[in-house]
């Protein structure tokens, strides 16, 4: 979904865990040429390869699972 607020692009994308397809979706959301991107859906397993990806492109990143419990979350 893309949104226009006060002139900047946020998109917002469910990455539905997908590891697999996960290049595929990160150079899609950047071909949309955001200006803020929200994820949902992170799985511990794909954070890292979000995190790196967008980072090397320029983004900053914040992200809840920086901010968790690991001993409190689930699969």
């Amino acid at each position: 979904m893309v949104c226009y607020l006060g002139g900047m692009k946020l998109v917002t994308w469910n990455t539905a865990g997908r590891k697999k397809k996960k290049p595929y979706q990160v150079d899609y959301v950047l071909s949309l040429e955001p200006d803020i991107i929200a994820l949902q859906e992170i799985k511990r397993n794909t954070h890292e390869l979000w995190v790196k990806s967008l980072q090397s492109k320029g983004f900053y990143t914040v992200s809840s699972i920086d901010h968790c419990d690991a001993s409190l979350m689930g699969p």
